[in-house]
């Protein structure tokens, strides 16, 4: 497929340059099976205490948005509560908050913190679609086109996903990453954050997603968008294929 060149490629994680299966079936359930002895080993570290802090921040905000998080469970202050009241309810709190998808920067900085472990650990190796690192490095040598990362993921959970899998470490080919820091990936509004940081427009940046809503969002914030089409990715309704192209591996892309 030929496409204009971009000055820069946007990029998401999940269901695009990694498989949907790699982030639900390993990091998300490395998160659960090791969630209490991680709060036992770090129980001391300020960085912990400071991500207890902002998931406690986001409940009460969360309680106050929508009825149907009413039932999300609470984190008492340390006045209020011992280490293990605690602990149980952030255990509580974050499997809650996995259960129903949220991507709250409290949960989302939590995540990134335990993946350091594992990744530091050798327990974690992040899985990468094969055509993603070799399109990279070729388009680099031949284009000049920044690479950028786009996801609900915290920009750490990004640059340790990328730094640590099993094609070896990437960071090297990226120039930023973005989190939800700029705003929700399905509101326009954060594609104009990025395009500002970025000092460009719309025209000029094309953006990879398996996600039709983000595709849309972007698409109205002036990008150009290619839908994702990998292995385990949610099937797409006729609609979607209609509005937007589509390609299954990074070695369709052409620029020109």
């Amino acid at each position: 497929m030929k496409v204009r060149r971009p000055k820069a490629l946007l990029l998401d994680i999940e269901g695009t340059i990694t498989a949907i299966d790699f982030v639900r079936k390993t990091l998300f359930e490395f998160v659960k099976h090791n969630l209490e002895s991680y709060l036992k080993f770090e129980a001391n570290a300020d960085e912990l205490k400071a991500d207890i802090a902002l998931l406690r921040q986001d409940s009460l905000a969360l309680r106050s948005l929508k009825p149907e998080y009413a039932d999300i469970p609470l984190i008492e202050d340390q006045e209020f509560a011992n280490d293990e009241e605690i602990r149980a309810a952030v255990v509580a709190n974050v499997l809650w908050q996995m259960s129903k998808d949220l991507k709250t920067r409290g949960l989302k900085q939590f995540q990134g913190h335990m993946w350091r472990v594992g990744y530091a650990n050798g327990v974690l190796k992040a899985h990468i679609f094969e055509d993603v690192p070799l399109m990279l490095s070729k388009w680099k040598d031949i284009y000049d086109i920044d690479y950028y990362i786009y996801s609900s993921g915290s920009v750490e959970a990004q640059k340790l996903l990328l730094a640590n899998t099993i094609n070896g470490d990437l960071l090297h080919l990226f120039s930023g990453f973005f989190d939800t820091a700029v705003g929700a990936k399905v509101e326009s509004e954060s594609y104009f954050n990025i395009l500002k940081a970025l000092n460009l427009n719309g025209d000029q940046v094309l953006f990879l997603t398996d996600v039709a809503k983000e595709a849309e969002a972007a698409s109205n914030a002036g990008m150009n968008c290619l839908i994702v089409i990998r292995e385990g990715n949610s099937p797409l309704d006729e609609e979607i294929l209609t509005r937007y192209k589509t390609i299954h591996s990074f070695e369709e892309l052409e620029f020109v």
